[in-house]
């Protein structure tokens, strides 16, 4: 976001609406007027989305503020949200788009048909330099040409349920983001290290986002099933003090929550009149749960960066000051931990009065700072139905203008001409005229909305066919040197497209054996994302007609992997 224009950032959770402007000042975030809207009832990930009674609220709050009909950039997270970061070929754009949707299918459990993808370079993100850095300190083997790319997907039902509540608010949605894309952004200010493997891990009421990052580069960015709020319901179980027991509300529960926190076991509790050995067993299923998730995702992360384990822990988000939260996530993954009041020091807000739950609204801050870095989810169709407005109203005014023009000449030529006959047939050859051009910028306008709908069938139909190139690159990278390929034929089975392979082998002297071959060569094309599936249909040892220096020859039919545009009603 430019620095000094006033942006209104949503924040969507499970059961809550959290909405503040933002505006850049000199490095820093100013919050005005934030603001938290609570549903009543917890169904889903969108559920504050199609709330109508938390709707009204949000659109009374918006009219007070004088925001009707402002944009607002919309973060979303949930199960039906993913955040990957994958190291590709050097592929063309659609190539690599094609690729890095096929790669990213096989880690969600929702259909990526039904769901809009931002494939972006980290570069963008994180900047080249800490990319470079990052490559720099790879093991050795890797492949020093690869892409590092951040690929970001929502399913369309969050997409469009966000169009259409932010709508009713009388606001109008500039963009969509995810949740995890922000957080690693403001990771990447919070952890503030260019060398090493460290994580940061945000602590909201009813979910948790944990970043992990090599050399300043994102390698992990997710959503965890922990919150503020898990801490509260174990404290609302009974608590056993001798022959009584006592059971808290969860308005007594959250306040022992944010007073006392997690107690070491011989810290008296006042309000209670018992010691932290009786809270501590309703506490430690909470954090035993909470650890094995982080040691989990640690475990991954050090697999993405080649066995180093995570060096240091920022603790951040409005669960982050909960007393005895970093000592126990500390003592359980052995990581030093340290809690970053990051929003405080990254922000201000307007009126004072709110300072306290700024740290609620560090993820708005960070994609205020961000600006234009974090990919935008705005469905294809939305992007092209406002193109075509912005087309209309341009192609209005010019004709606007042009009839403004024309009138002003015909007075002007009515004023010089003495003749009231002249005048008048002049005037109607004027009207005549502006007619005609009115008439060629509606047909003008019309043929603009043919060539789109056409455009539009081209790009579908470029889609639903593979790309050749990357193909092609695949095979040249994967196919063992003892192969000759002789003949390549594309085949259609079952509306399927099918790719034959007929090639000679070579065994050169001290070389892999006939046999080893066609092994090496079925597994790595079993390996790629290109294929669904490999099929060995021949493979004949001796010479051969066409290359006497031939062992034998193989014939390979591989199933094309490539996303299928699905049959319109």
């Amino acid at each position: 976001m430019s620095s000094g224009k006033q942006l209104l950032i949503f924040q969507v959770l499970p059961d809550e609406l959290r909405l503040v402007a933002a505006q850049v000042e000199a490095g820093r975030v100013r919050l005005k007027s934030p603001a938290c809207f609570l549903t009543g009832v917890r169904s889903g990930d969108i559920t504050a989305l199609t709330d109508q009674t938390v709707l009204d609220n949000v659109r009374a709050h918006v009219s007070a503020q004088g925001w009707i009909g402002r944009d607002a950039l919309v973060l979303v997270g949930g199960a039906n949200v993913a955040c990957q970061y994958f190291d590709m070929p050097p592929l063309e754009e659609s190539a690599l788009r094609q690729a890095a949707q096929l790669k990213l299918a096989q880690q969600v459990h929702f259909d990526l048909n039904q769901a809009v993808v931002s494939v972006q370079p980290l570069s963008r993100v994180f900047g080249a330099d800490a990319v470079a850095r990052r490559k720099a300190k790879e093991t050795a083997g890797s492949d020093s040409k690869a892409v590092p790319i951040e690929v970001v997907a929502a399913h369309g039902d969050v997409c469009n349920a966000a169009l259409t509540a932010i709508d009713r608010t009388g606001l109008v949605v500039r963009s969509i983001s995810a949740l995890p894309a922000v957080f690693a952004a403001l990771a990447r200010r919070c952890i503030n290290a260019d060398a090493g493997i460290h994580a940061a891990l945000y602590v909201d009421e009813r979910v948790s986002l944990l970043c992990v990052q090599v050399e300043g580069v994102a390698c992990v960015s997710t959503e965890l099933p922990f919150g503020a709020a898990d801490l509260t319901a174990a404290l609302m179980r009974p608590i056993i003090t001798g022959t009584e027991v006592l059971q808290l509300d969860e308005a007594k529960a959250a306040a022992l929550r944010d007073s006392v926190g997690i107690p070491k076991a011989e810290e008296t509790i006042g309000s209670l009149g018992v010691t932290g050995e009786k809270l501590v067993p309703l506490l430690e299923p909470v954090l035993q749960k909470l650890g094995k998730q982080l040691t989990q995702w640690l475990t991954f992360a050090a697999t993405q960066a080649g066995g180093r384990r995570v060096e240091t822990l920022c603790l951040v988000g409005p669960g982050a000051g909960i007393a005895g939260l970093a000592d126990a996530i500390a003592a359980r993954l052995k990581v030093p931990v340290r809690v970053v009041p990051w929003g405080r020091q990254q922000s201000e807000v307007d009126p004072v009065d709110a300072e306290h739950a700024v740290e609620a609204y560090g993820l708005a801050v960070a994609a205020a700072l961000s600006g234009d870095a974090l990919p935008d989810l705005l469905p294809r169709a939305v992007r092209r139905e406002r193109r075509m407005a912005k087309t209309r109203r341009w192609i209005t005014l010019c004709a606007s203008s042009a009839a403004a023009m024309l009138a002003l000449a015909a007075v002007m030529l009515h004023r010089l001409d003495e003749s009231v006959a002249l005048r008048l047939e002049r005037h109607r050859s004027e009207l005549a005229e502006a007619a005609g051009l009115l008439d060629v910028n509606r047909r003008c306008s019309a043929q603009s909305s043919r060539n789109e709908q056409i455009q539009s069938q081209m790009n579908d139909f470029a889609r639903a066919n593979p790309t050749w190139t990357g193909l092609f690159k695949e095979l040249s990278n994967l196919l063992p040197p003892e192969l000759m390929a002789t003949q390549y034929e594309s085949r259609t089975t079952n509306g399927l497209l099918t790719l034959s392979i007929i090639a000679n082998v070579h065994t050169p002297p001290g070389g892999r054996s006939f046999d080893e071959i066609v092994s090496a060569t079925l597994q790595v094309l079993q390996g790629s994302a290109f294929f669904s599936r490999v099929n060995l249909e021949s493979a004949n040892r001796g010479p051969q007609a066409n290359d006497p220096d031939a062992v034998g020859t193989l014939t390979i039919v591989l199933d094309l992997n490539y996303p299928r545009l699905q049959a319109r009603a």
